[in-house]
């Protein structure tokens, strides 16, 4: 059998990372959106339709941006303001320096990685090489 090295990291971001929600802290502010509403619509597609939580949180994301979607450009952008945890995203750095081999690599996934990825790119060698983002029509590869 061959060996393996590469390991996957796979959590959610909000109140996992950060003791805050994402979305609030960095997406809402920056395209306008009101916290309140957003987060009232949610609970309605739940108790009045039966939406799974999440679900219903995308769906109002998407219903919220309409044709007007953030590109991977601006969501790296806005990566700079993430709230972390005391510690992040250090421990990914500690996590590959300290526990892994020399040729291991870290893959870290998440809905919205490109803004996570914003606070990795700062470094040489990223800790994490996020490998998810929002997919591009055909004719727009700035997303």
């Amino acid at each position: 059998m061959t060996p393996q090295n590469t390991v996957a990291i796979v959590y959610d971001f909000d109140q996992t990372l950060s003791p805050s929600y994402m979305q609030e802290d960095v997406i809402f502010p920056a395209f306008g959106i009101n916290a309140e509403s957003f987060w009232r619509r949610c609970v309605e597609l739940v108790r009045e339709h039966g939406y799974d939580n999440e679900l219903a949180y995308m769906k109002v994301m998407l219903d919220t941006f309409g044709m007007d979607r953030p590109t991977n450009a601006q969501l790296r952008k806005l990566g700079s303001k993430l709230n972390f945890y005391k510690g992040l995203p250090e421990m990914f750095e500690q996590f590959r320096n300290n526990l892994l081999t020399e040729d291991a690599q870290t893959l870290g996934y998440g809905a919205l990685a490109p803004v996570i990825k914003e606070r990795e790119s700062k470094h040489d060698q990223p800790p994490v090489q996020w490998k998810i983002e929002l997919r591009a029509p055909a004719k727009d590869s700035q997303r």
